[in-house]
Order: structure tokens, then C-alpha cells, then sequence
């Protein structure tokens, strides 16, 4: 009986740490996927709208939902509810960075057009 206990113990030991990195792996890439829609976003709403947006907001967010460029307000995952604002632009205002998981990588489709610019790779 003793063993058994000992041999699941150790399995336990072996296995949470497995599951949490996997966690904290799949909530930045679920991060940097949303980076990529609230970019995507944003670069439609600067070309309709005719202006280059140097703010992330919580009232951007709000307008890009009404104008219907998000579904709905994306949240930071693992941040829980009302985590938009760990999102953030760049310094230069050419992609979304997020204070918890940071940016996706250059060359990934992370770049922000401004109005009339070009176009966003994906990847």
C-alpha cells in the first residue's frame, strides 16, 4: 500500500509542473493570437476611418466593437475579465504588446499600418 501512495506521488511530482508550463505556454500564444486580431483591427479601423490611433483604450475597444472590427473585447488570457488593458501599442505605434506575455516577433503580422500605409503580413 505504501509503495503505491509513494509511486503516485512521484507521477504527481512529475506531472503538475508538466501541466503548468503547459498553461503558461498555451495562455502566450492565446495572447499573442489576440495581439494579431486587436492589430488587425486597429489597421482596419485607422483605413476607414482615415486616422493612425496612438492610443489602446478601453474606449477604442469599445468603438472597434461597436464598428464591429472585434466581436467582442478581447481579454489578456489568464488576466480573467476586464484584462484588455494589459494590451497595449508599441512605442512607434507599429503592433500590440501586452504587459504579462510581451510582443509577438517581428515578421508575424504584429505591424499596425497607419492610415494609407500598407499592408500587415500574416503568419
Amino acid at each position: 500500500m505504501g509503495i503505491v501512495i509513494a509511486i503516485i506521488g512521484v507521477l504527481s511530482a512529475i506531472a503538475v509542473p508538466s501541466f503548468a508550463k503547459a498553461r503558461a505556454r498555451a495562455n502566450m500564444r492565446a495572447c499573442h493570437a489576440n495581439q494579431k486580431t486587436i492589430s488587425g483591427a486597429v489597421e482596419m479601423y485607422n483605413m476607414d476611418n482615415g486616422v493612425s490611433v496612438t492610443t489602446l483604450d478601453e474606449a477604442l475597444a469599445n468603438e472597434l466593437v461597436a464598428g464591429g472590427y472585434l466581436t467582442a473585447k478581447v481579454n489578456d488570457p489568464g488576466g480573467g475579465r476586464n484584462s484588455f488593458n494589459h494590451y497595449q501599442l508599441t512605442e512607434e505605434n507599429s503592433g500590440i504588446t501586452c504587459t504579462e506575455h510581451g510582443s509577438r516577433t517581428k515578421g508575424s503580422g504584429a505591424a499596425v499600418a497607419s492610415a494609407g500605409g500598407g499592408n500587415s503580413t500574416s503568419g
